[in-house]
C-alpha cells in the first residue's frame, strides 16, 4: 500500500538530483495526491522535460495509466510524448514533454473573456485531441482548463492545446478471445469522477461515461470562454439549493447588452407576419416602373408604422432586477 512516506519522497526530490541516470531535477511545477511534477533536464544533451513521480502502490497506480495512453499516442501530432519511464523504491516516474502553461492559468492572466476567433480554435484543437484519445480507446473523464496546456513557450507546439493528466481516464475497448475489438459494457453503478463544474448530467447521475461526456466538458469549456458558467458559483446541486436567478438573468442580460437586443424586437415569428401583410405588394415583373416604386414604398411605410407601434406599446424595463433577487420563502 502507499504509505505517507512513499508520497513524501515522490514530492520531494531535491533540486539537482539526477533520477534514472539522466534527467536532473530543476524545480518543482506542482503537487497534488498523486505526487508530483517536476522541470527536468538531460544531463548531456539539456533537453528539457517534465517528470512525474507518484508515490508506489501495489494496487496499480496512476502513472501506469498515463504511461499505457502517452505510448498509444506516441507519434500523434499535438500529444505530449512519452520520453521515459521508471520505478524506484518509494515512488515511480515517467518523463515525458514538456507543456507550457494551462489554459486555466492563461485565461486568469488576460483576466477577460476570449474573442470569437480565441474561442473556436481553442475548441477545434481540444476536439482534436480527443478524437485522438479515443481513437486511443480512453474516455479522458476530466477534460477541464487545468487539464488543457500549451505547447512549450520556446517551441514549434506553443500555439497548439494539448491534452494532459489522464489520471481518471478509462479505456472503454476490449479485445475479446478472438482477437476482436469491442466495447466494454457500461456498468450500471459507477462512483463519480471528474470535475462537477464540467461535467455532464449523466456524469452527475453516476452513469458510465462514455465518449460523448468529454465533448460535453468541452462545450462548457467553449461557452466558459465567452463568460462565466451559469453554475459557476454554485457549490453544490441538489434538491434544497435555490438557483441563483438574478446570476442567471445577468448572464442574458449581457448577452442581451453585447449584441444591442432589445424587449421591444421583434420575434422571429412576428417578422413572418410582417412579410405576410405585405405579400401582396410583392412587384410583379408585369408592373411599370412607377407602379414598383409606389409599391415599394407602401411596404416601407407599412413597416415604418408597426415598428413604431411596437417599439411605443413595449416597455423595456418589463423584467426588473429585484424579483429576480427577491427570496420569498428564505430558503
Amino acid at each position: 500500500m502507499r504509505t505517507r512516506a512513499d508520497w513524501v519522497y515522490a514530492t520531494r526530490i531535491p533540486k539537482g538530483k539526477v533520477v534514472g541516470r539522466r534527467w536532473r531535477i530543476i524545480r518543482k511545477l506542482g503537487e497534488g495526491g498523486f505526487g508530483a511534477v517536476y522541470k527536468v533536464e538531460e544531463i548531456v544533451t539539456n533537453e528539457l522535460a517534465a517528470l512525474k513521480a507518484e508515490a508506489n502502490n501495489k494496487r496499480g497506480n496512476v502513472l501506469r495509466i498515463e504511461a499505457k495512453i502517452l505510448h498509444r499516442l506516441e507519434g500523434k501530432p499535438h500529444v505530449a510524448q512519452l520520453i521515459q519511464t521508471g520505478k524506484k523504491d518509494s515512488y515511480s516516474y515517467i518523463v515525458m514533454t514538456l507543456l507550457g502553461d494551462s489554459l486555466d492559468k492563461v485565461l486568469r492572466r488576460i483576466g477577460r473573456v476570449c474573442s470569437i476567433s480565441s474561442q473556436i480554435r481553442i475548441g477545434i484543437q481540444v476536439l482534436f485531441g480527443l478524437k485522438q484519445l479515443h481513437d486511443a480507446g480512453f474516455i479522458h473523464r476530466d477534460v477541464k482548463p487545468g487539464n488543457l496546456a500549451l505547447g512549450f513557450h520556446s517551441t514549434e507546439q506553443s500555439r497548439f492545446i494539448h491534452i494532459l493528466d489522464f489520471g481518471l481516464a478509462r479505456e472503454y475497448i476490449v479485445v475479446d478471445t478472438d482477437g476482436k475489438t469491442k466495447m466494454r459494457r457500461p456498468r450500471p453503478n459507477v462512483r463519480f469522477r471528474g470535475t462537477l463544474r464540467y461535467c455532464s448530467a449523466d456524469v452527475q447521475e453516476r452513469c458510465e461515461q462514455g465518449r460523448m461526456d468529454d465533448l460535453w466538458c468541452l462545450l462548457y469549456i467553449m461557452v466558459e470562454l465567452r463568460g462565466p458558467l451559469p453554475w459557476a458559483n454554485f457549490q453544490t446541486l441538489n434538491y434544497y439549493l435555490r438557483p441563483d436567478y438574478l446570476l442567471l438573468y445577468h448572464v442574458l442580460e449581457k448577452i442581451m447588452v453585447v449584441n444591442g437586443i432589445k424587449f421591444s424586437d421583434p420575434f422571429d415569428w412576428e417578422n413572418d407576419e410582417l412579410q405576410c401583410k405585405f405579400c401582396h405588394f410583392l412587384p410583379s415583373a408585369l408592373w411599370s416602373s412607377q407602379q414598383k416604386t409606389e409599391s415599394s414604398d407602401e411596404v416601407q411605410d407599412l413597416l415604418s408604422t408597426d415598428t413604431e407601434c411596437s417599439m411605443e406599446s413595449i416597455e423595456e424595463n418589463l423584467f426588473p432586477e429585484e424579483v429576480f433577487a427577491l427570496d420569498q420563502y428564505g430558503f
